[in-house]
């Protein structure tokens, strides 16, 4: 019986084809999108076994694939229809886990992380394309909103993160984020 479990994890739960999964897609500030979510393939460690504990299962090829969507702005009466692109995954490898953390350092900073608090508004729709990441805030976020507007300054360790290009800096409503103080510019600070 050991054996034919052995024989069935190795031809089902290989790590080679990506399997379905849902997709949240952030909605802007500005933006709701419905639907809110969409399936996608994806490879990961739930998606296939490797030999070794020393792998992973990984994305091997990737591939865009453009999907409707219903795009409403906020206060506008009426949804219109949209195609977003997105990325699916369309093959899976084993890889070491040493060299998929080295990776994962390498990218960091053009990775879209971003602090605490904040989230990423361009991961689904614009980053893969190169585009850089939005790192704002939902609007009923009243601590995100808050550190967005200078009233609070960051955690030493989002400083950090930021600093080190971990994550990348925040929307900030009244000019830039300064490392330096670890805020974003409160209202009178920006005609200084």
């Amino acid at each position: 019986m050991a054996f034919a479990h052995l024989q069935r994890i190795n031809n089902e739960a290989r790590c080679r084809w990506p399997q379905p999964r849902v997709i949240h897609i952030n909605s802007e500030t500005s933006k709701h999108y419905s639907p809110r979510a969409t399936i996608l393939h994806r490879c990961d460690e739930g998606t296939g076994c490797c030999e070794e504990d020393f792998m992973v299962c990984s994305v091997k090829t990737k591939a865009t694939v453009e999907l409707p969507f219903f795009v409403k702005a906020v206060g506008s009466p009426r949804a219109s229809p949209q195609m977003l692109s997105l990325t699916n995954h369309t093959e899976c490898e084993c890889v070491s886990l040493s060299a998929v953390q080295q990776t994962q350092r390498r990218k960091r900073s053009s990775q879209c992380l971003c602090p605490k608090h904040f989230s990423n508004f361009s991961n689904a729709l614009n980053w893969h394309h190169g585009t850089s990441c939005r790192c704002d805030c939902h609007l009923n976020d009243a601590t995100c909103q808050r550190l967005k507007n200078g009233e609070e300054g960051f955690s030493m360790s989002e400083r950090r993160c930021i600093l080190y290009n971990d994550c990348s800096p925040p929307i900030c409503n009244y000019g830039l984020y300064n490392s330096h103080s670890g805020r974003c510019p409160r209202p009178q600070q920006r005609h200084l």
